[in-house]
């Protein structure tokens, strides 16, 4: 009866009145993201979407229906986005419509999803296995095909609320959690429009509470398990300088925010500091052709240690140009830049242009010089630490991309500049994509952002120390020790995960003449 009452309220609503509560209900996943983290709005979100779906007149309903929740809820996870705009100078409205127009082109990412679902001809539970099952494939297709991929908003991201529940990703990875949030989100809505009994309602419900059970057993005895060891004679300190975007933007204050860096270096330990670590781009100038400057920050380097530092490379290409990139560089006590990586991973629009020669208009971060392409993924070894892996900001969010090959580092160290978004959920966004890769590949990550958040995450995603958004300071912390023989995901990779989503679309396929429960 309840579930007849709940189906015909959503029978009476017009086409616009269903796609504009879909709109709001896409906008109010936000909120089951960082730094909230409120995940029980899942379950009403993509409920009402799948209810939706079973109901929608035709393939063409069906599309619409996903398009203006897709739309909603990469509005919400993406709303930061206009910052950088108002950094810039070109204002809000600008940003606004600019955040308006990709949340609307991402959404068709979800309107075919949407699409699929309703072309199966499926329902119930078979329909909400197949939903979840092709949004998972779709947020992968998402995050690597267009322009090098764009994965942020991912389901998975939103378990990162418990240190327990995210362990299960590294056996499945960060879309393997995001098939089965997307299930038993959705599954309320399955069983509402299918007519479940009271009984197979209960079954299915139970059914959730004891995986999502079992998922926080797995995580707390896989961490019970943890011996917590820091590598021998490694003392790291991180520098965050919580430099405003529009300062580090302004060519005049470029020395005294180098400055500031020393300055925040030289502060007191009581325990002898080995390697120092500045964020993305905290040298404004080319260290290769700008010895003095060198010679400045090497009064800060340990001795026997290192600067590891954020820093623009430029060289003459071979026409006579200026070639740019963006990366990091490691300074000895001497002046000598004996270690670099140039980020491979460019933003689209923000660090290059893509299709120069047919689009005009100058990058919104850079001005009118495009960055080039570093030729990584590469580790790094100089003395005193383990082999890491440089990630440049926008690399950590990438799964299964960040390390390619045999040659697995020990630790990664990820710069970024978050100070572009200003006080807004995207750096606690960022913040968590970076901590999934620790768990995805056992494997510790330190991290130094300009403006937060800067932070030292064992190899099971648990934070040790940081300094929040916002906060000015140093973080003076060990180094955690990697796990030995790795994890599942870092050997297997989504391929499994992928996989097991093809063949369940094929059962179904199979199956779907076939009652539902």
């Amino acid at each position: 009866m309840l579930a007849d009452q709940h189906s015909s309220w959503l029978q009476r609503r017009s086409v616009l009145g269903t796609a504009c509560l879909l709109g709001a209900a896409g906008l109010l996943c936000a909120f089951a993201f960082s730094p909230w983290h409120f995940f029980p709005v899942l379950f009403v979100s993509f409920s009402l979407l799948l209810a939706a779906l079973s109901m929608a007149r035709g393939l063409g309903h069906a599309f619409a229906f996903g398009w203006v929740f897709g739309t909603g809820y990469f509005a919400g996870g993406l709303y930061w986005l206009e910052h950088p705009f108002v950094v810039v100078g070109l204002g809000s409205g600008v940003g606004f419509v600019s955040v308006a127009l990709l949340s609307a082109t991402l959404g068709l990412w979800v309107g075919a999803v949407c699409l699929l679902g309703k072309l199966s001809q499926l329902s119930g539970v078979k329909l909400c296995a197949a939903f979840a099952t092709l949004w998972t494939l779709a947020e992968w297709a998402r995050g690597t095909f267009p322009l090098g991929g764009f994965p942020w908003n991912l389901v998975g991201y939103t378990w990162a609320f418990s240190d327990e529940l995210i362990q299960v990703a590294s056996v499945v990875g960060v879309f393997g959690l995001s098939g089965w949030t997307m299930f038993a989100a959705a599954l309320p809505g399955s069983l509402i429009v299918g007519s479940a009994s009271r009984l197979q309602a209960s079954a299915w419900a139970g059914a959730v509470i004891v995986v999502f059970g079992l998922a926080w057993l797995f995580g707390s005895d896989r961490l019970g398990n943890d011996s917590q060891t820091m590598v021998a004679n490694v003392t790291l300190r991180l520098v965050q300088a919580n430099v405003l975007q529009g300062e580090k933007q302004d060519p005049n204050l470029s020395r005294q925010l180098l400055l500031d860096h020393i300055e925040l270096s030289r502060t007191h330990s009581d325990h002898p500091i080995t390697h120092i670590i500045w964020p993305e781009t905290a040298v404004a100038f080319p260290l290769g052709r700008t010895p003095t400057i060198r010679e400045f920050v090497s009064q800060v380097v340990p001795e026997n240690g290192f600067l590891l530092t954020g820093a623009i490379r430029r060289e003459l290409g071979q026409s006579g140009e200026d070639v740019i990139w963006n990366g990091l560089a490691v300074v000895n006590a001497h002046g000598e830049v004996i270690g670099s990586y140039d980020k491979r991973k460019l933003v689209p629009f923000g660090e290059y242009i893509p299709f120069r020669k047919w689009i005009a208009f100058a990058k919104i971060i850079t001005g009118g010089l495009d960055f080039s392409s570093g030729k990584g993924p590469t580790n790094i070894t100089i003395s005193g630490l383990p082999t890491f892996r440089p990630l440049i900001c926008y690399e950590a969010i990438f799964p299964s991309s960040i390390i390619d090959g045999p040659d697995r580092p020990k630790w990664l160290l990820n710069l970024t500049n978050d100070g572009w978004f200003g006080y807004t959920s995207g750096p606690y966004q960022h913040f968590t994509q970076a901590r999934m890769r620790s768990v995805e590949e056992g494997l510790p990550l330190v991290r130094s952002a300009n403006t937060g958040i800067s932070a030292i995450v064992d190899p099971y995603g648990r934070v040790v120390a940081s300094l929040n958004l916002g906060e000015e300071g140093i973080l003076d912390s060990g180094l955690p020790a990697h796990l030995e023989g790795g994890t599942f995901y870092g050997h297997f990779g989504n391929t499994p995960a992928l996989l097991f989503a093809l063949i369940l679309l094929c059962v179904l396929a199979v199956r779907k003449s076939k009652p539902v429960l």
